[in-house]
């Protein structure tokens, strides 16, 4: 009885704390374009939410916000949903 009583709360504590940094990650892709206070431009990459898509902007090198990634790549596997999966954008869950 114990040990059934250990692995319930062990699983509702997984299942509450799953994977923070991929949720916050997940969140920035909401964030409109923000190219920052400084001068420094530099290409980067940005989840446009109306496009559906990443798109290259124009980084200053400083501030800014979550939603700026180095890559293309790195803006999709972040942001974009496997081909198929649905039309809308979602925010994906990992445990």
């Amino acid at each position: 009885m114990n040990k059934l009583i250990v692995l319930c709360i062990y699983l509702i504590l997984q299942c509450s704390y799953g994977d923070d940094d991929t949720i916050d990650a997940q969140v920035g892709c909401f964030l409109p374009k923000d190219k920052g206070q400084c001068r420094n431009y530099t290409t980067a990459w940005f989840f446009d939410v109306e496009y559906g898509g990443c798109s290259r902007f124009w980084y200053g090198g400083c501030e800014g916000n979550a939603n700026r990634y180095k890559s293309k790549e790195e803006c999709e596997d972040t942001c974009v949903d496997p081909e198929g999966a649905s039309k809308y954008f979602y925010l994906r869950y990992t445990y």
